[in-house]
């Protein structure tokens, strides 16, 4: 099983009949085709609210098709430090972030 944290949201990839019941995922597709992990990425880019979506099948598989609908982006990140030794953080998206950026 994989869990990509897509914003807000969580996307489950699973072939575990379990992970359904264990989850109580907002959305649930069988044997995604490619047209299908598209909608799903659409249906999580257009909701206005947390959602949990699960991919059922061969979870190699379909991790292989997600990830090709993201595009790779060069970045960087570190630990900032006062002379206090105190860490600076920041607020992104109501969770708490290491300084970062592309």
């Amino acid at each position: 099983m994989y869990r990509i944290f897509h914003g807000k949201h969580r996307i489950y990839l699973s072939n575990d009949p379990e992970h359904i019941a264990k989850y109580s995922p907002d959305f649930v597709f069988k044997k995604p085709n490619e047209e299908q992990i598209k909608e799903a990425l659409k249906v999580a880019k257009n909701a206005t609210k947390p959602l949990k979506i699960l991919l059922f099948g061969n979870a190699e598989k379909i991790l292989k098709k997600v990830v090709s609908e993201f595009k790779y982006r060069i970045a960087s990140g570190g630990i900032v430090r006062n002379s206090k030794g105190k860490i600076l953080l920041m607020k992104r998206l109501g969770k708490w972030d290491l300084p970062k950026g592309k």
